[in-house]
């Protein structure tokens, strides 16, 4: 014959295991969590002109997930990379598609987009100009340095967003603990 067993504080028990896994506090969590991945993500991406790190914001929050999201355009590639570095992409040198070379003005400091300078760029290089380098200008034409070349190697990733989730994540369980706390003891 079954035995009757009677617990003795179970619906407070069960109102504060309700409490904990409420979709309030779930939110608060999630919440939390986006703005902590907002925050480290912008101190992990490379700035140059700072348009990437502004663009990284929380999209949205349930009690279930958060989102966070890099709308410059160039966010993916610069998280995953391009050409032969690139881990969604072909593995493969970026070429030309419609022209016979790639070509990109050299910057206003002398430098190339690498960051090489233009005189250790030119060093030892045959083709175009010194070392593809070729000074172009005219009526219509962009006037200074531009750089050609039949192919790149692309660029190497430099990952902000997921680096910056799971730091967000360690550094948020205390405040994580501290929500659960709270929410159980009222």
């Amino acid at each position: 014959m079954p035995a009757a067993v009677e617990i003795i504080g179970m619906p407070a028990l069960l109102a504060r295991l309700r409490a904990i896994s409420s979709p309030v506090v779930g939110e608060k969590i999630m919440r939390n969590l986006a703005i902590a991945t907002t925050f480290e993500a912008k101190t992990l991406v490379p700035k140059r002109t700072g348009v990437l790190s502004a663009s990284i914001l929380p999209r949205a929050v349930t009690p279930t997930m958060a989102e966070v999201v890099a709308h410059a355009k160039y966010a993916f590639w610069v998280e995953y990379g391009t050409g032969i570095y690139g881990k969604y992409g072909s593995g493969t040198r970026i070429t030309p598609r419609n022209a016979r070379v790639l070509a990109w003005a050299a910057t206003a400091a002398g430098r190339t987009l690498s960051g090489r300078t233009l005189a250790k760029a030119a060093q030892g290089k045959p083709g175009l100009g010194a070392g593809g380098i070729k000074r172009v200008g005219g009526v219509g034409a962009r006037s200074g340095p531009m750089i050609f070349r039949p192919s790149i190697a692309g660029m190497q990733p430099e990952p902000f967003l997921v680096p910056g989730a799971k730091q967000a994540l360690l550094l948020g369980m205390p405040m994580i603990r501290n929500t659960v706390i709270m929410a159980w003891n009222l």
